[in-house]
C-alpha cells in the first residue's frame, strides 16, 4: 500500500496494509477512516486556509527521481515524465496511466500508486464483473485518494467504449495536472467526458500549447456558454459582434447602396405585379452587373478589403481559434474551479456534489450564445442592403 509505514495526521500511528485511508482533498494528508469519521473533517482543517500541503516524510519516498530529459520510446513521448507499460499481450508501448492497451484493449492491471504494472500470466485478467464507472459513480463513501483494489473487469468492447466515454480510457485514479481523472468526470460532467479528459492529457504528455476540438468549431462562442465560461464567451461574442457590425458599415460604399436601391425597387415592382418574376430577374441581374462593373474610388476600395477580411474573420477565424483554444481555456478553468471547491468543502460527499452542480454543462446558456451567432451572421448578410435602402 502506498501509505504503509506513513503516520496518521490525526492519531500518529502508521498505516498498514489492511487499513482503509482516506485522504484529505484539500491537502493531500492521510488518515484512518475511523480517525476521519470522528471529526468528519481533516486534522488540518485550520490550516487549509493558508494553502497548507500535506507532504510524504522524504525517508517514505520510494518513487524514483523523474529524469530531465522526457523519456521516449517508439513515438512516445512524455513531456509529463509518465512511464511507459508494454501490453503483454501484443507487445504494443502504451502510456502508464491507460486503463487499456490501445491496440488489443486488454486491461491492465493497476498498482497502489496510480499507474499500470504489465500482467506476464496468460491468464483471463479479472474475475470481478463490477464496473469501475460503477466503483466510482455509485459509491457515495468512495475515496478518491485511497486507489480502488478491485479486480480489472473482464476484457470487452462495452466495457471498453464506457471507459473511454467516462475516463478517456485512464485509470479513474490516475491524475492528471494533479487532478484524479475520476474528479474530472464528475467535474465535465455530460455523456462522455472522458474525450475532454484525453484531450487534456494530452496537453500534459506531450506539452503541447493548443489542441483541436471540433465540437467548438461549430458552435464557436456558443461552446464556451455551454461549458460555463461565461467570461469567454462573453469576449468571444463581442469579438463576433464587432466584426460583424465593422464588416456591415465597410460594405456601405456608393456602387453597394446604388445597387441595392435597384434591388429593392425591382422587389417592389413584383410585390405590385407590375412585372413578372422572370423581369424582376432580369433587373436584379442588371443591378447586380452594373455593380460588379462600376469602379471604385480608393476609400471605397479600401472599405471593401475591410469588409471583405472582417466577414472571414468572423465567419471562419473566430470559430476555428475558438477550436484550438477551447481545450486549454476549458482546463485553465475546471483546475481553478476544482482548487477552489476543495478549500471550501470539508468532507466527500459535499466537495463531490459541488463538483457536480458546479460543473457540467448549461443548454441555456448554449442558447443565448446560438442567438449571439445568428445576430451577427444577420447583421452582416442582410443588415447593410436595409441600411442602404434608408441612406
Amino acid at each position: 500500500m502506498r501509505y504503509s509505514g506513513i503516520e496518521c495526521v490525526a492519531c500518529n500511528n502508521t498505516f498498514d496494509e489492511k487499513d482503509d485511508v482516506v485522504v484529505c482533498p484539500v491537502c493531500g494528508a492521510p488518515h484512518h477512516r475511523a480517525c476521519w469519521m470522528k471529526e468528519n473533517r481533516c486534522a488540518y482543517n485550520d490550516r487549509h486556509q493558508k494553502g497548507f500541503v500535506w507532504e510524504f516524510p522524504k525517508q517514505a519516498e520510494a518513487e524514483p527521481e523523474k529524469s530531465e530529459k522526457p523519456q521516449t520510446i517508439g513515438d512516445f513521448v512524455f513531456k509529463n515524465g509518465e512511464g511507459v507499460i508494454i501490453c503483454p499481450e501484443c507487445k504494443t508501448p502504451n502510456f502508464a496511466n491507460d486503463a487499456f492497451c490501445r491496440k488489443c484493449h486488454k486491461p491492465f492491471p493497476q498498482t497502489a500508486g496510480g499507474t499500470n504494472q504489465p500482467d506476464n500470466s496468460n491468464k483471463n485478467v479479472g474475475t470481478d464483473n463490477q464496473n469501475v464507472n460503477n466503483q466510482y459513480t455509485n459509491n457515495q463513501n468512495t475515496d478518491y485518494g485511497q486507489p480502488n483494489r478491485q479486480n480489472v473487469p473482464p476484457q470487452n468492447n462495452a466495457f471498453f467504449q464506457e471507459s473511454i466515454n467516462r475516463f478517456g480510457g485512464l485509470h479513474p485514479e490516475s491524475t492528471v495536472d494533479t487532478i484524479p481523472v475520476v474528479e474530472y468526470s464528475d467535474y465535465i460532467g455530460g455523456k462522455a467526458p472522458g474525450k475532454i479528459i484525453r484531450k487534456i492529457s494530452f496537453l500534459e504528455r506531450y506539452g503541447k500549447k493548443t489542441i483541436f476540438h471540433l465540437p467548438a468549431l461549430f458552435l464557436g462562442p456558443a461552446w464556451f456558454f455551454y461549458r460555463k465560461m461565461i467570461k469567454e464567451g462573453l469576449i468571444s461574442s463581442l469579438v463576433l459582434l464587432l466584426c460583424s457590425v465593422l464588416c456591415c458599415f465597410t460594405m456601405l460604399t456608393q456602387p453597394y447602396i446604388d445597387y441595392s436601391k435597384a434591388t429593392f425597387e425591382a422587389v417592389i415592382m413584383y410585390a405590385e405585379q407590375e412585372i413578372s418574376y422572370q423581369e424582376y430577374i432580369e433587373y436584379a441581374n442588371e443591378a447586380y452587373s452594373v455593380y460588379l462593373s462600376t469602379v471604385m474610388t480608393p476609400e471605397d476600395t479600401v472599405k471593401n478589403y475591410v469588409a471583405v477580411a472582417t466577414d472571414y474573420i468572423a465567419a471562419l477565424g473566430i470559430p476555428l481559434a475558438c477550436a484550438l483554444l477551447s481545450i486549454k481555456l476549458y482546463r485553465k478553468k475546471v483546475k481553478e474551479d476544482i482548487f477552489n471547491i476543495r478549500t471550501q468543502c470539508n468532507d466527500m460527499y459535499t466537495y463531490r456534489s459541488s463538483l457536480v452542480s458546479n460543473g457540467g454543462t448549461s443548454p441555456a446558456l448554449a442558447i443565448v450564445g446560438v442567438m449571439i451567432i445568428v445576430i451577427a451572421a444577420l447583421v452582416r448578410s442582410t443588415l447593410p442592403m436595409f441600411i442602404a435602402m434608408l441612406i
